[in-house]
């Protein structure tokens, strides 16, 4: 990794005793940037192919011996770049689905099961809907939405889905 000298942006500079950098052309000094995170290319492509899973912070901890700070920095760098790469509009043929997203009720806590009552077993949900775009071209978009009736649903295909489109 090249260190450049925030002054002058010269590549060239020489370690003092104390641990920090002094510039070979303007002399300043200059201590090592902290790296956001530094892995090595082989741990970061585990923890891509255990995120491609879907796997838990927890299941990717066990396999991969890393921090869980660390672990959790580099997740969340990784959905800020998936998100960079969204289209304004999707065109051509995009597909179109909702689903809910949450445990089954034996495995929830008891104040949330108390709150739909033993009266409404087998009725409703408290689990959380979430309406998908899929683009055939290989992009995707996915938001949590409020519910999934055509109210609620046909505001978001109108702003992301191109006009002319194929809606499958």
């Amino acid at each position: 990794m090249v260190i450049k000298c925030p002054k002058c942006n010269s590549k060239k500079s020489w370690q003092l005793s104390d641990g920090r950098l002094k510039c070979v052309y303007c002399k300043t000094r200059f201590s090592r940037p902290k790296s956001k995170t530094f892995i090595a290319r082989e741990l970061l492509r585990k923890v891509i192919q255990e995120f491609v899973l879907e796997h838990s912070t927890n299941i990717i901890l066990a396999r991969i011996k890393i921090s869980k700070y660390k672990l959790l920095k580099i997740l969340t760098l990784l959905r800020i770049a998936m998100t960079r790469d969204l289209p304004e509009v999707f065109s051509g043929i995009v597909e179109v689905d909702e689903t809910y997203l949450g445990g089954q009720m034996k495995n929830k806590r008891k104040l949330e099961r108390c709150k739909l009552g033993k009266s409404c077993r087998g009725f409703g949900t408290i689990k959380q809907p979430v309406f998908g775009i899929l683009c055939r071209k290989g992009k995707v978009f996915a938001e949590i939405v409020p519910g999934i009736e055509a109210k609620d649903l046909q505001p978001l295909i109108e702003k992301q889905v191109k006009k002319g489109s194929t809606i499958c």
